[in-house]
């Protein structure tokens, strides 16, 4: 009986824990319909290409690519669920949104 006791590394410091900033956006971009069957369309502004990926709740990339605005993207070979969508344009990210789909 007891408790796991935990005890300290003692040795070299531990590296590599340094966080990048990424720039980030707040302009709004929409991915319809939500939920969707086969495909979904990207809505952003400007005529700029952007890049997206779709993501699993565990942050595996399914999907990714690039795309301009009002272009349809295909995702017939997703199981049904929910999933997140990221775009990127020019380095800069906007918020991710989730998608279902049916």
């Amino acid at each position: 009986s007891g408790e796991i006791m935990m005890r300290p590394l003692i040795g070299k410091a531990v590296s590599g824990s340094y966080v990048y900033t990424l720039e980030h956006s707040s302009e709004n971009w929409s991915c319809v319909p939500n939920p969707a069957r086969d495909k979904i369309t990207f809505r952003f502004s400007g005529d700029q290409q952007g890049a997206y990926q779709v993501t699993d709740l565990q942050g595996r990339i399914l999907l990714q690519g690039t795309v301009f605005t009002n272009k349809t993207v295909d995702i017939a070979s997703l199981a049904p669920g929910m999933y997140l969508v990221e775009l990127s344009i020019q380095g800069v990210f906007r918020a991710p949104q989730k998608l279902i789909k049916l």
